[in-house]
């Protein structure tokens, strides 16, 4: 019995993929829903990734893919980002390790989305310019640093 409910199971659940990129605690999320029990779940779930069908890695890229440039965040920011996605705290402390520090990726931020005429002098300027890294996670001081070091078109 529990085996054929444990076939019928990973069938649904590769049905419900098709060709997406889901990643493994969104598709825990979608059999809880289902009303399935926590330990068949574990064991699709298991399955279906030493089958290929779920990647957390993969589904994590997709994620990472939308928050370059003007959008990008900070390390912690995109650590939460990608638990709120459903991906494993295993593979996404692996990812964010293999991200740049947040200097390089706040000097990213910045770079992308001060406009030509920005005045380092101006302190609205500058304010906006920090308030912006911080709101994506950035500490003041990391942001401040970076905002320092920045040249400028003079």
């Amino acid at each position: 019995m529990a085996n054929s409910e444990f076939d019928e199971l990973v069938s649904l659940t590769i049905s419900h993929i098709g060709i997406s990129n889901y990643s493994s605690g969104k598709i825990r999320k979608y059999l809880l829903n289902k009303g399935y029990s926590s330990d068949l779940i574990e064991d699709v779930i298991d399955s279906l990734i030493k089958r290929g069908y779920i990647d957390d890695r993969k589904a994590s890229r997709s994620v990472l893919l939308l928050r370059t440039g003007k959008k990008r965040e900070s390390r912690s920011l995109t650590y939460q980002r990608l638990i709120a996605a459903g991906i494993s705290e295993k593979v996404a402390s692996e990812v964010i390790e293999d991200l740049p520090d947040d200097k390089t990726m706040c000097k990213e931020l910045l770079e992308s989305s001060l406009s030509q005429d920005f005045d380092p002098f101006d302190d609205s300027m500058r304010n906006r310019a920090l308030k912006l890294a911080i709101s994506r996670g950035f500490t003041f001081e990391c942001a401040q640093n970076v905002l320092s070091n920045l040249e400028f078109n003079s």
